[in-house]
């Protein structure tokens, strides 16, 4: 190989968001920023003799730079809802909650949908059949609807 390496322990940060447009619709990650303070990285081939603070210095340069397109990527292959839930939800608001007992890595993303049943605004409509436990419709009672999907 021209160049090799591998590399450990890469931190960052990311945002979630509901992508309406992605074919299916699902939720989009987003990486904000990368952290190569943390990295362990060793460059196989070729061998470059450099001091290790120029390399980690490159490799952030590198990884900044390529935010942009791992995030096409990633807005691309959204994590799918279920088809039921593809209809339903338009503009969900987009939360991560950590699993209550597990370890720190494992959660679940939570949508949230805050609609008005029989609204006159459509935007504010919800895309659900809106029926009461008696079977009745409601009549612009509002109402959240919350889905829940586990990733880990």
């Amino acid at each position: 190989p021209v160049f090799a390496f591998e590399f450990r322990r890469l931190n960052g940060k990311m945002g979630l968001s509901y992508n309406a447009m992605a074919n299916p619709p699902g939720i989009a990650l987003k990486v904000t920023e990368f952290d190569a303070d943390a990295v362990d990285f060793k460059i196989d081939e070729p061998k470059i003799p450099l001091p290790q603070q120029m390399m980690r210095n490159m490799l952030a340069k590198l990884l900044d730079a390529s935010i942009v397109t791992i995030n096409e990527y990633l807005g691309n292959h959204t994590i799918q809802l279920p088809p039921k839930l593809q209809r339903q939800i338009s503009d969900p608001e987009v939360q991560v909650e950590p699993h209550p007992e597990g370890p720190a890595f494992l959660g679940y993303v939570r949508l949230t949908e805050y609609c008005e049943c029989g609204a006159a605004n459509e935007s504010r409509r919800c895309n659900f059949p809106c029926v009461m436990a008696s079977g009745r419709p409601y009549a612009g009672t509002p109402m959240a609807s919350t889905a829940t999907t586990t990733t880990t």
